[in-house]
C-alpha cells in the first residue's frame, strides 16, 4: 500500500468500477525544517523586548478523493495538514510574550448524486494559522465551519438551499487585540430563465451573527435579507434591462431597515449612438435617523469612426435625511479623440460638468452614516463634511463587523475645516481598502451654489510607445453662492504633466503634480523606474524604484516616500535555483514616519525526489518611536508524493 501511495494516482478516471468504497486519488507532501529566529524590539519609553527562538518543525499534508459505490452517488474529498513543532524561547523583560509555532488544517466535503437533478453536499473545515501584516503585526487565527447545500434542478422552478456555520477567533500578538465571530447563515435561492435572453434570480436569507472585537465591544445581530435580480437582453447585441431590488432588516446591536433598487436600461440606437438610463432608490431607517435617496442618470454616447467618441449626460439626485435635505441637478459632456500620426499616436480629451446643489436644514449637528472612503498610501482622502466634532469618528470595514482603532489602524489629520483620514501600515486596514466612516458634524444650515468642473488632457506617444508625454489640467469653481461659506467649498485647479520611457525591459517615468486648493494645496514630484524580464537565459530579475516628494503648502509640511523592491531568480542547474527578494520603504513627515527594510534569500535543489532548501529572512522597522530588528534562518527538507 505504501508503494501505491508514493506512486500517485491509484485509479484512472475512465470506466469507474462499482465498489463499496474506492480510493481514487491521494497526494500530499511531508517536510522537516529547522529554524532559528531572533527579534529585538525597542518600545516606547525605553522598554526593550528581546526574543530568541530555535524551532524544529514538521509538516504533513494529505489530500484524498474517493467514492462509495459510484462517484456520482457518493463522492468524498478529504484534505488535511499538520505542522508539529518543538521550540525553545528565551524572553527578556516581557516574559508573557506569546509566539505561534504550529498550524493545522482539515477540509472535507461529501457530495451525493453529483450531476443529478437532485443533489446535496456536506462540508466542514478547521484551520489554525498565523500570519503577519506588512511585517509589523503577528496574527493568530482559528477558523472552523460546516454546512450543507441542497439543489433541485428542474424545468419549472430550480432552487438551492444553503446552511453555513462559521467560527473565527483571531488575536494580534503584539497589540493584544482580539476578534471573535460566530455566524449561522440560512439561504434559499431560486433561478429561472424563460428564454436565452433573460435570467431571473431570487434569494432569501437569514443570518444570525455575533462579533466580539477589542475588549468589551460586542455586536449581535439577526439579519433577514431578500434580493431579486432580473436581466433581459434585447437581442444579442442591442442592449439590456437590468434590475436589482434588495430589502434587509437587521435587529440587535445595530438595528436598521434598508431597501434598495437599481434599474438600468441600455440600448444601441442607429448611427452609432448608444443610450443608457439608470434609476436608483434607497431608504434607510435606524433609530431616529431616516434617510431616503433617489437619483436618475441619463446618458447618450456616440462613436465617430475609430477616432472620436463623445458623451452627454444629465443627473438628478434627491437626498432627504431626518435633519436636512439636499438636491443635486447637473449635466456634462465629454470628447475623446485618438489619432495615429507619423511615428506615434495622439490623444486629446475634454470633459465639462456643471451641478447645482441646494440644501435645506437648520444650524445644528448632523450624523453621517456609512460614508465610503478608499484608503491608499499615496492619495489624500477627506471626510465629506467639514467641522467634524472631535471624538465622533468611527471607522469600520465594509461589512461593519471590524471596528478600526485610531492611531493603530488609521490617523485623522486636520486640513483647514476638514479632516483627512490615512491608513497606518501594519494595522487592520489593507492598502487600497474601502472603509465606512460614521461621524457627527456641525451643519452649515441652508445654502445653494453651482459648481463647475473642467478637465483637459493630452498625450503623445512616439516610436511604438518608446516615449510618452502627457498633460492634464483640472479645475473646479463655484458660482451663485447663497448662504454658503467659501471655506467649505473645495475649489481647486490642478496641473499634472509627466513622461514615460519604455524600452525592452526598462520602464521609467517622471510626474509633476501641482494642486492649488483652498483645502489642501500641495506640490508633488514623483520618479519611478522598473526593470523586469530575463537578463540572461537563466536569470529572471525585476527591480522597481519609486521616489515621491509631497509638499503640503499651507502646513509647510514636507512628506517623502521612497520605495525600492527587487526579485532575482537564478537557475543554476536543472531544479536548482537561488532566489532573493528585498524591499525598502522610507516615509518621513507628520504622522507617517516609517523606515522598513525586508530581505529574503533561498537556495533550493533536489536530491532525487527530496527537495532541500536553505534560506534566511531579515527585516528592520522603525515606526512611531518603536524599533524592531528581526532575523531568521532555516533548513527545510520536503518530499511530495
Amino acid at each position: 500500500m505504501a508503494v501505491s501511495i508514493l506512486s500517485g494516482t491509484l485509479y484512472a478516471q475512465r470506466d469507474v468500477p462499482l465498489r463499496l468504497f474506492s480510493l481514487q486519488r491521494i497526494n500530499g507532501s511531508f517536510s522537516l525544517e529547522g529554524n532559528y529566529r531572533k527579534q529585538d524590539t525597542q518600545l516606547k519609553g525605553g522598554l526593550q523586548d528581546e526574543l530568541e527562538s530555535s524551532l524544529f518543525l514538521g509538516k504533513l499534508e494529505l489530500n484524498t478523493r474517493s467514492y462509495m459505490f459510484h462517484p456520482n452517488l457518493v463522492s468524498i474529498e478529504l484534505g488535511g495538514e499538520y505542522n508539529p513543532a518543538t521550540q525553545r524561547d528565551r524572553y527578556l523583560v516581557i516574559p508573557d510574550r506569546s509566539e505561534i509555532n504550529t498550524a493545522e488544517k482539515i477540509n472535507s466535503r461529501v457530495a451525493f448524486f453529483s450531476g443529478k437533478p437532485i443533489n446535496f453536499s456536506l462540508f466542514g473545515s478547521f484551520n489554525h494559522s498565523f500570519t503577519n501584516r506588512e511585517f509589523t503585526t503577528n496574527v493568530e487565527m482559528y477558523r472552523t465551519g460546516f454546512g450543507v447545500n441542497f439543489a433541485f434542478r428542474n424545468d419549472i422552478l430550480p432552487f438551492r438551499l444553503m446552511y453555513n456555520n462559521q467560527k473565527w477567533d483571531q488575536e494580534e500578538l503584539q497589540t493584544g487585540r482580539k476578534y471573535r465571530s460566530r455566524d449561522n447563515f440560512y439561504g434559499l435561492e431560486f433561478q429561472k430563465s424563460f428564454s436565452e435572453f433573460d435570467t431571473h434570480r431570487l434569494e432569501v436569507s437569514y443570518d444570525d451573527f455575533s462579533r466580539d472585537y477589542l475588549f468589551d465591544t460586542t455586536v449581535e445581530n439577526k439579519i433577514a435579507n431578500i434580493e431579486l435580480s432580473n436581466t433581459i437582453r434585447f437581442g444579442k447585441t442591442k442592449g439590456n434591462y437590468i434590475s436589482f431590488i434588495n430589502y434587509k432588516i437587521e435587529n440587535g446591536t445595530i438595528p436598521f431597515k434598508r431597501i434598495q433598487a437599481n434599474e438600468s436600461v441600455s440600448y444601441e440606437l442607429p448611427w452609432n449612438f448608444k443610450s443608457r438610463l439608470n434609476y436608483q432608490f434607497s431608504k434607510f431607517e435606524q433609530d431616529k435617523l431616516d434617510v431616503k435617496n433617489q437619483s436618475i442618470i441619463a446618458n447618450l454616447g456616440h462613436q465617430l469612426f475609430e477616432s472620436l467618441s463623445s458623451d452627454i449626460y444629465y443627473e438628478y439626485n434627491d437626498f432627504n435625511q431626518t435633519e436636512y435635505k439636499e438636491n443635486y441637478k447637473g449635466y456634462g459632456y465629454s470628447f475623446d479623440y485618438k489619432k495615429k500620426i507619423p511615428f506615434g499616436r495622439l490623444g486629446l480629451k475634454y470633459s465639462s460638468r456643471q451641478r447645482t446643489e441646494t440644501r435645506n436644514a437648520g444650524e445644528n449637528t448632523i450624523q453621517l452614516v456609512n460614508e465610503t472612503h478608499v484608503l491608499t498610501d499615496s492619495g489624500t482622502e477627506l471626510l465629506k463634511f467639514p467641522f467634524v466634532i472631535a471624538g465622533s469618528v468611527t471607522v469600520t470595514d465594509e461589512t461593519q463587523t471590524i471596528i478600526y482603532q485610531e492611531n493603530i489602524d488609521f490617523v485623522l489629520i486636520e486640513r483647514g475645516n476638514f479632516l483627512e483620514i490615512q491608513r497606518l501600515p501594519g494595522g487592520q486596514i489593507p492598502a487600497g481598502a474601502t472603509v465606512l466612516v460614521n461621524y457627527t458634524a456641525v451643519q452649515q444650515g441652508s445654502y445653494e451654489f453651482t459648481s463647475n468642473n473642467n478637465t483637459y488632457s493630452a498625450s503623445l506617444s512616439l516610436f511604438r510607445n518608446l516615449l510618452e508625454f502627457y498633460f492634464r489640467y483640472n479645475e473646479s469653481s463655484f458660482d451663485d453662492f447663497s448662504n454658503s461659506e467659501a471655506l467649505i467649498l473645495k475649489k481647486f485647479n490642478q496641473n499634472v504633466f509627466g513622461l514615460n520611457v519604455r524600452h525592452k525591459l526598462i520602464q521609467a517615468g517622471y510626474e509633476n503634480d501641482n494642486f492649488r486648493s483652498n483645502i489642501i494645496p500641495y506640490k508633488s514630484e514623483q520618479y519611478y523606474v522598473t526593470i523586469a524580464g530575463n537578463l540572461l537565459t537563466d536569470l529572471l530579475a525585476s527591480v522597481t524604484g519609486n521616489y515621491r516628494q509631497y509638499i503640503l503648502v499651507d502646513d509647510n509640511d514636507e512628506q517623502t516616500f521612497r520605495d525600492i523592491s527587487a526579485r532575482l531568480i537564478y537557475n543554476l542547474a536543472y531544479r536548482t535555483h537561488v532566489k532573493f527578494d528585498g524591499s525598502y520603504r522610507f516615509q518621513s513627515g507628520r504622522t507617517i514616519d516609517l523606515d522598513l527594510l525586508t530581505f529574503r534569500g533561498e537556495f533550493s535543489t533536489f536530491y532525487r525526489e527530496l527537495k532541500i532548501s536553505v534560506g534566511f529572512e531579515t527585516f528592520k522597522r522603525d515606526f512611531f518611536e518603536e524599533q524592531l530588528n528581526y532575523s531568521s534562518g532555516y533548513l527545510r527538507l520536503e518530499r511530495k508524493f
